[in-house]
């Protein structure tokens, strides 16, 4: 039940007709190994898949914005148009998120 699920609306909202008109802002947290800041850079399984997505499916590639994580999450409560990865997937969460995974 508390396993960790990546890719929350990424695809979704990389995909849906808003992109177009609207940035996504992705968020993530340093938390190794999925993914952490290593030579001032982002990396890991979690950044690399969804540049990789983001790249596929638009011109320029998502823009991950690393942040604590009461930051991150309460962004993604709170405003339209972003999408946080990794997240544990609980009963709480459900009905709050567009979920895609696992990562």
């Amino acid at each position: 039940m508390y396993t960790i699920h990546g890719l929350m609306m990424i695809t979704l909202l990389l995909v849906s007709p808003v992109r177009a008109e609207n940035s996504v802002r992705i968020f993530t947290e340093d938390f190794a190994p999925f993914g952490y800041i290593e030579h001032g850079h982002l990396t890991g399984i979690g950044p690399d898949i969804v540049t990789a997505m983001s790249k596929a499916l638009t011109d320029n590639g998502a823009q991950i914005e690393v942040l604590p994580w009461k930051r991150a999450y309460a962004n993604v409560l709170n405003e339209k148009n972003t999408a946080l990865f990794s997240m544990t997937r609980i009963q709480e969460r459900e009905d709050l998120f567009k979920w895609v995974g696992p990562l």
